[in-house]
């Protein structure tokens, strides 16, 4: 039976070791921490528990892929329900509204924001509408295909479907094309700061984030996005797995510039395959020692990274009967507030 060693023990180190297993490996997962998780793990005060990473999510069909992909029905691991308000949104006037995934209800939110402007729904709508257009095209030729070498890019038809994205104008500029209403705008823009970009500067390829929320909805895992970590170790032993907490794995082995181990707790362990699942600045910069691949290694130096984020974790003594699963404020210096973490 052929060998694999998994480092880091995330969802995704996690996910490909059940796949891994399914297809027949006997498979080790290494995790520096005491807890699996990674960064999607979980913090507790007294009675009150936190996620550490989002409390939603979006797609959760490739949550459950993973299951399927090992021949398992994901019921018996966990449990995911869909949430009705998408967000509900606070406005520094005072005014706040309910973003539905019902067209009906939605209608009448963008109707009360606009005082009853036709062109705000039309616009708002075409908005959505093409870029989950986009999304349809990025997934079917990007998302979920494997960029192993430049050709599996740079190809006509690649090239081809890649033009048909029209992604250099900005998040905002798109956006704007489509909806002339403030409020409704901004409450777009606002969700490409997700991954830790302005949207006044980043390619409009993020306007995916609000387009696939209003189509596809947003998810909740009972028990909170710990519980998924706890349902993909449940399959990982399931399937016959081994994890392995408190690991930090040291180095990779290469040989003829092909990872064949891992050195962990001042042991050398060997494997047919080597997965990473670490950070990449990380495990160049912590892993991967070996003068023989050193031209092959990219300067991580060079990388321009994404903001980090802010994060208060209040336990409150009441309720807020105002507030719902998913809120967000928007301020009156939208723009500012936005560029702050990337000019000031």
């Amino acid at each position: 039976m052929k060998k694999a060693i998994v480092i880091g023990g995330g969802v995704s180190g996690l996910s490909i070791a059940a796949r891994l297993l399914y297809k027949g490996f006997n498979v080790e997962i290494y995790e520096k921490n005491k807890h699996i998780g990674g960064k999607t793990n979980f913090l507790t005060l007294g009675d009150f528990r936190f996620d550490l990473t989002a409390s939603l999510i979006m797609m959760p069909n490739d949550y459950i892929q993973v299951f399927t992909d090992c021949n398992k029905n994901f019921k018996d691991y966990f449990t995911i329900k869909p949430i009705n308000t998408l967000y509900k949104v606070f406005y520094y006037d005072g005014t706040y509204y309910d973003f539905k995934t019902s067209l009906p209800q939605l209608c009448k939110t963008i109707d009360n924001i606009s005082y009853n402007d036709i062109a705000s729904t039309y616009g708002y709508f075409n908005f959505i509408s093409s870029n989950y257009k986009k999304y349809l095209l990025s997934e079917k030729y990007f998302l979920n295909k494997p960029f192993i070498n430049n050709l599996d890019f740079f190809n006509p038809l690649t090239l081809n479907k890649a033009s048909k994205l029209h992604t250099l104008t900005s998040c905002y500029k798109d956006c704007s094309k489509y909806i002339k209403n403030n409020k409704l705008k901004n409450y777009c823009l606002f969700q490409s700061m997700y991954v830790g970009v302005s949207p006044y500067s980043s390619p409009n390829i993020y306007n995916l984030i609000p387009a696939v929320t209003q189509y596809k909805g947003l998810y909740y895992i009972q028990g909170g996005m710990y519980a998924y970590v706890k349902a993909l170790e449940k399959l990982v032993l399931d399937l016959g797995g081994s994890i392995n907490t408190s690991s930090a794995v040291k180095e990779i082995i290469f040989n003829n510039k092909k990872a064949v181990g891992v050195k962990v707790k001042n042991r050398t362990k060997f494997s047919d395959i080597v997965v990473c699942s670490t950070d990449y600045s990380y495990a160049m910069s912590k892993l991967i020692s070996s003068k023989k691949i050193e031209p092959f290694k990219t300067d991580i130096n060079n990388f321009k990274y994404s903001c980090s984020t802010f994060i208060l974790y209040l336990a409150l003594d009441k309720k807020y009967p105002v507030l719902n699963i998913h809120n967000i404020y928007i301020n009156k210096d939208f723009k500012k507030n936005l560029e702050a973490p990337f000019y000031q």
